[in-house]
């Protein structure tokens, strides 16, 4: 049994259930110490420094302490790829660059608050949207800076102007589409810095009902897309980074079952997951 194995299955297996296997500990071990959580010498023991590390990354990430999940193996799995140990231990390999998507920015550093979380939101975003894409594969069709060209005719429709490719937006269209398009109907304003970027983001990728239904599931809500009264009386009483860290959790999720459904959109995993790795990074930084 390794990772990929729970990865794939339904199973969760406590800590104490796997102790015998030292392959297994040896790569969450080499995980762990490459996502930066302290875990000592990769040598299949779990030992109190092991447990130590593991137990700081299940409080950061919002996963439940003293067990392996096929949550916890798809996050490690898609933050630091599958690390095969060996009997000297050697640095895990690097994940592939992901193709056919914009190569991957440099991690984005979480920088103090600036008093205009939307701003801050929609550079996050706008790093990961890239310039103009027209992929065949890509269900979203053509798009620039992340606006559809279905959305951007829409917004010269509203506007009076005539019809023209999304090729051609300019950035003051592109800020104030993602406002009253996006940021403003998603309702980001209600919500603190983590989970506003958080929620942005999502709409941004998956449309205004999409963040919406991620928000309702990481509530453990009814998952109905309706912005309504029960969502905001959930939120009140969880509107912080851990659910912020869920949402997060929930969109790498949701990948997986994405491409398991669809094979076509495998090509754009790598990249998807690289999204939503950032972005978990990113709003784990801030208090």
């Amino acid at each position: 049994m390794d990772l990929q194995t729970i990865a794939k299955g339904q199973t969760v297996y406590p800590i104490s259930a796997i102790r015998n296997n030292r392959a297994l500990i040896q790569s969450v071990q080499m995980a762990l110490n490459q996502m930066g959580f302290t875990a000592g010498r990769a040598d299949g023991v779990w030992n109190q420094s092991t447990d130590t590390a593991f137990q700081a990354f299940v409080q950061r990430y919002g996963f439940r302490p003293g067990e392996i999940s096929p949550r916890v193996a798809r996050f490690i799995i898609s933050s630091v790829g599958v690390s095969t140990p060996v009997p000297t231990p050697s640095p895990v390999p690097p994940r592939p660059i992901p193709t056919p998507t914009p190569p991957r920015p440099t991690p984005t550093p979480t920088p103090q608050p600036s008093g205009n979380i939307f701003n801050e939101a929609l550079r996050f975003s706008l790093r990961w949207e890239g310039g103009y894409v027209n992929h065949p594969n890509d269900i979203g069709g053509e798009t620039n800076k992340g606006v559809t060209a279905s959305t951007y005719a829409s917004y010269r429709r509203r506007k009076g102007l005539p019809n023209q490719s999304v090729r051609y937006i300019t950035d003051a269209e592109v800020h104030e589409i993602y406002l009253d398009m996006y940021w403003r109907p998603a309702n980001c304003d209600l919500k603190t810095r983590a989970l506003a970027i958080v929620h942005f983001d999502t709409a941004v990728n998956f449309g205004v009902r999409g963040s919406t239904m991620f928000l309702q599931e990481v509530l453990g809500l009814t998952v109905d897309g309706s912005y309504g009264p029960m969502t905001r009386d959930a939120l009140s009483r969880a509107n912080n980074s851990a659910t912020a860290r869920r949402y997060c959790q929930a969109r790498i999720d949701y990948r997986y079952r994405r491409v398991s459904q669809d094979n076509s959109q495998r090509v754009f995993l790598n990249g998807w997951l690289n999204r939503d790795n950032d972005l978990l990074r990113y709003i784990s930084n801030i208090s």
